[in-house]
């Protein structure tokens, strides 16, 4: 396999990744227009959505004990609003292309995701907390799972080894 597509293949595999780990961060409700930070084939991303992202962002590099300066900052939302893009992107690919996730599977991640709660009031605390709906989360993850599975489809199975 040629190390471009080794490269590319891990980087969409890694964004999913992160993308299902954090599936209540990224659940939103339906996007407001004045905070429109990017269009994607009519479908808006917020700047809300943006600066979530980059807060989970500044989250992950302050557990490792590397604060972000003003100029990292400035460099990983431009990076973070990329990401959201091509995860649009995909995502609308995946619809395209007529994915459709099993309802047993999204229950499955959907449970497997309450799981990593030591109740279920704690998991409905956070999301209370962070103002998101099951719906919505249920909605992230099936996102996530129909990328997930347009890379298994388009890109995994075409890769020779």
């Amino acid at each position: 396999m040629k190390t471009g597509t080794k490269i590319w293949l891990w980087v969409m595999v890694t964004a999913t990744g992160l993308a299902c780990l954090a599936l209540p961060e990224f659940a939103t409700g339906k996007p407001a227009v004045e905070d429109k930070v990017a269009s994607v084939n009519g479908s808006v991303i917020t700047q809300e959505e943006l600066d979530r992202e980059v807060s989970l962002v500044r989250q992950r590099f302050a557990n490792m004990g590397r604060p972000m300066g003003q100029t990292q900052l400035i460099a990983i939302r431009g990076q973070v609003l990329e990401t959201l893009i091509s995860r649009e992107l995909l995502y609308q690919e995946g619809q395209k292309k007529g994915i459709k996730i099993q309802k047993e599977r999204l229950e499955a991640e959907y449970e497997g995701l309450k799981n990593r709660f030591p109740s279920e009031e704690e998991f409905k605390n956070r999301l209370s907390s962070m103002k998101i709906s099951e719906a919505e989360v249920k909605s992230q993850i099936e996102r996530g799972l129909l990328i997930q599975e347009l890379i298994d489809k388009q890109i995994a199975q075409k890769v020779v080894v």
